[in-house]
């Protein structure tokens, strides 16, 4: 029992390696196509990741308070978040907390169902905070 319980970690952390890869390679790749993309990152690293944002999504998932995917009830005002998100180009919004999520992911702060929770924490993020765009396409 305790090797198939080995074998079962040794496998999540893999996969985890990989998905963190592949992730980091599509962002790659988005930068060579759309030059944009660059100024969005730039604007996410001096925003420190939006340190807040990932703080907020870490402590809607870990303390049970996310938002219930059926309605629209909010726990939590977000202002730290908010205030990180107005400081960004609206158009680089969507794409800071996808980075702010992977950076998470990276550090091993979020996987498996947390992972799903925080893309549905962040899709709706800017329209909690009265900005544009309302919702976030997420993965």
């Amino acid at each position: 029992m305790t090797k198939l319980t080995i074998l079962a970690a040794t496998f999540m952390a893999l996969l985890l390696l990989f998905e963190a890869s592949r992730i980091t390679a599509t962002v790659e790749d988005e930068e060579m196509r759309n030059p944009g993309m660059r100024t969005c990152r730039k604007q996410v690293q001096q925003l420190k990741n939006l340190r807040n944002c990932q703080e907020y999504m870490k402590e809607q998932i870990h303390d049970g308070k996310q938002l219930n995917h059926k309605n629209d009830e909010y726990y939590h005002y977000p202002e730290e978040c908010c205030d990180e998100l107005r400081q960004m180009d609206s158009k680089c919004r969507c794409e800071g907390l996808k980075q702010a999520i992977n950076q998470l992911m990276k550090k091993g702060k979020l996987q498996g169902e947390d992972l799903s929770d925080a893309y549905w924490i962040a899709r709706d993020l800017p329209m909690r905070c009265g900005l544009r765009p309302g919702h976030c396409r997420m993965q």
